[in-house]
């Protein structure tokens, strides 16, 4: 009679202390079994050993395989490694499977299992009943130069050599570090920092050996909160920028720092006086290798402004035209004009013409000259004392306002007694 197979759990994912569940068998059969394993061993040692090379496409189909126990759910992964080529509980190559009774490894075999009573994810195989078996998967890590890696991965062996001669092995390897397995199955940490100075790959491999009716087990995962290969780069600052709609800066900059792949995130300030915008860039994000700037922009809320006033005088100061007032918020812009004035010509402005409202009054004068008018004549006459001419009249010209000067002048056989009128003007 053919002997019962039951697939090997690891009971380090049910909680409990043994790491290996028991071999169930008929004892009614054993001899028989025993009988059976040895004629089955021999005659399947030329004949019927199977290699199974498996792709990681099958290998994905693999993990998706319904376990004969259901012990826990899959959901609340860690986004930090989850689906990441660092997260070493997916993503291995089966390099090398044989197996007295043709196992498909898919049956033991599971990567990116969520343990929630352990709070781990990782990838597994448990065998038991399969005959001599033998298998080899490796997992490559791709680290980058100028990158920092912190590993700190859980791993646990166990091998069962009862009723048979203490042949069963296996190891994992990290990248050269070689650990031998134990009969523990207690969970172990590999931990290690890693700075490559060029590109590199980081191998771990896992192998193992059994001899029917031996029992082997592995498993290779993190934490799910902080555990794994995490890479820890310092990645290229983040710097939040608060200006107003001109460009000008109205508050200070706020530069976040971090390390590659970490969420970053920045902030709306709320800022006296400015009224929000818009956010140009990503408030939030990832931290990369190349500096990253978000913008944040602000309108400015109304101030009330001080005046501004332009006036018109002429060049004596006084006031040829009604002041023009000028009004608005402290930051915008003002202009005054020149005016056109009948009987004036624009000379000069005094103070700026345009401008900014401030909280201060400003005045902007306009000064001007006065256009020339013709004037009456100014004609200066010579008299005696019985009015009499005794010289000719002398005709000043000129234009209103204009200055003007007549003059007291000799005549012969005169004397001057006096002027009447008024000699200059």
């Amino acid at each position: 009679m053919k002997f019962s197979k039951y697939l090997l759990l690891s009971t380090t994912v049910l909680g409990l202390a043994n790491p290996l569940i028991a071999l169930a068998s008929d004892k009614t059969n054993q001899v028989k079994n025993t009988e059976q394993s040895a004629q089955t061993k021999a005659s399947n040692k030329n004949d019927n050993k199977k290699v199974s090379e498996i792709t990681n496409n099958n290998l994905k189909k693999a993990t998706t395989n319904k376990l004969p126990i259901d012990y826990g759910q899959t959901n609340n992964l860690s986004t930090r490694v989850d689906n990441s080529d660092l997260d070493v509980s997916t993503g291995w190559n089966v390099t090398e499977f044989i197996s007295d009774y043709h196992s498909d490894v898919n049956e033991i075999f599971v990567q990116g299992y969520a343990d929630t009573i352990l709070n781990q994810k990782y990838a597994s195989i448990q065998v038991g009943g399969e005959g001599d078996t033998v298998f080899t998967a490796k997992k490559v890590l791709k680290l980058q130069k100028g990158h920092t890696y912190n590993f700190d991965i859980i791993y646990a062996q166990a091998q069962s050599t009862s009723g048979n001669s203490g042949k069963a092995s296996g190891y994992i390897d990290f990248n050269g570090d070689r650990i031998e397995s134990t009969d523990d199955g207690s969970n172990k940490h590999y931990t290690k920092t890693i700075a490559p100075s060029a590109d590199m790959d980081f191998i771990i491999t896992v192998h193992l050996e059994t001899f029917y009716p031996d029992n082997i087990y592995w498993k290779v995962g993190y934490d799910l909160d902080k555990g794994g290969v995490v890479d820890d780069t310092v990645g290229a600052d983040v710097t939040a920028k608060y200006v107003d709609t001109a460009g000008n800066k109205i508050a200070e900059d706020v530069v976040k720092s971090g390390t590659l792949g970490e969420d970053y995130s920045t902030d709306q300030l709320d800022i006296p006086g400015y009224t929000f915008k818009e956010v140009q860039g990503n408030p939030t994000g990832k931290f990369t290798d190349t500096a990253q700037t978000v913008t944040y922009v602000y309108t400015k809320d109304p101030v009330k402004a001080a005046d501004v006033t332009a006036k018109y005088v002429d060049t004596d100061g006084n006031k040829i035209a009604e002041d023009v007032v000028k009004s608005g918020n402290v930051g915008d812009d003002y202009s005054t004009d020149q005016l056109k004035i009948k009987g004036y010509t624009f000379k000069e402005v005094q103070g700026n013409p345009t401008g900014k409202f401030t909280d201060t009054a400003q005045t902007v004068t306009y000064v001007y000259t006065k256009d020339p008018v013709k004037a009456a004549d100014v004609t200066a006459k010579y008299v005696d004392t019985a009015g009499n001419k005794i010289a000719e009249d002398v005709v000043n010209s000129g234009n209103v306002g204009d200055d003007y000067s007549t003059d007291q002048i000799k005549i012969k056989g005169y004397t001057f007694k006096e002027v009447l009128g008024n000699p200059t003007g």
